[in-house]
């Protein structure tokens, strides 16, 4: 659904509310400009989510492959199982510092 918002809008009578538009005005009112977005692999390696909170005057960066590949991966084995590991907590933690090094103001987890 996140790919095709143009066309539903064009196709309803009310309002649709894009997640990352609305992510984007929110990361606007804060007055940060870099944001990392950590996430499914589909949030970070395709541009229709980056591109709509990029639109709104935001730097996005994403994990390097391996990192996405780990945070891919716990979202779907782990986090939608309901299981919280430690390790997973310590890989998230170093993967936003990773992020934080490279000059992101803040955290989209996507």
């Amino acid at each position: 659904m996140h790919k095709v918002p143009d066309s539903i809008e064009q196709a309803v009578a009310i309002p649709l509310l894009h997640l990352a538009a609305v992510t984007g005005l929110a990361v606007a009112a804060t007055g940060i400009k870099s944001v990392g977005l950590p996430g499914t692999s589909f949030i970070m390696e395709q541009d229709f989510y980056r591109d709509r909170i990029a639109g709104h005057g935001h730097k996005v960066l994403i994990p390097d492959a391996g990192a996405r590949q780990l945070v891919h991966g716990v979202i779907y084995n782990e986090r939608v199982m309901g299981v919280v590991s430690q390790d997973s907590r310590d890989s998230f933690v170093r993967i936003i510092a990773d992020l934080t090094a490279q000059g992101v103001e803040g955290i989209i987890p996507g």
